[in-house]
């Protein structure tokens, strides 16, 4: 008998997988939609839980290329910035946020801003600036899978 939850899938808008171990399926649903992935945790979290070297291995095995963003505080309008230009830069097909709630936020924004101009400020002070890219169906934003800590 497993000492854990059991894991479970919830079907909605939006796929939402719960369990152990899900980061595995993050990284093989993302390969589905390219082979660059932008990685964004926290600065400790991915070793003290012992997952890098094994996100590592999994996303050679894969054929994924990991650029990795680390979130060194808060989040403020700079960080989700710089991890939007990382991004764009490195022309990732898919977002993979690993962490707490600043790294969540981070993630969330970098796949959002990826393929949308501007700053993470413009959105913020004008609400009437719409996004260009809003939905996955149009493959033009990264996909985002977001793996709490």
């Amino acid at each position: 008998m497993s000492s854990g939850p059991e894991a479970f899938e919830f079907s909605h808008r939006t796929r939402v997988v719960i369990g152990a171990g899900v980061w595995l399926k993050a990284l093989a649903e993302a390969r589905a939609f390219g082979e660059q992935v932008l990685l964004i945790s926290g600065v400790t979290s991915l070793t003290r839980l012992g997952l890098l070297p094994l996100l590592e291995s999994e996303a050679t095995r894969l054929g994924l290329r990991l650029c990795r963003f680390v979130v060194p505080r808060e989040p403020d309008v700079e960080l989700a910035d710089e991890a939007a230009a990382l991004a764009r830069s490195s022309a990732v097909s898919a977002v993979l946020g690993i962490g707490g709630g600043s790294t969540l936020d981070v993630a969330k924004a970098a796949a959002a801003l990826a393929t949308n101009p501007g700053s993470a400020r413009d959105y913020l002070e004008d609400p009437s600036r719409s996004w260009r890219h809003r939905c996955r169906s149009c493959v033009s934003r990264p996909p985002l899978a977001l793996v709490p800590r």
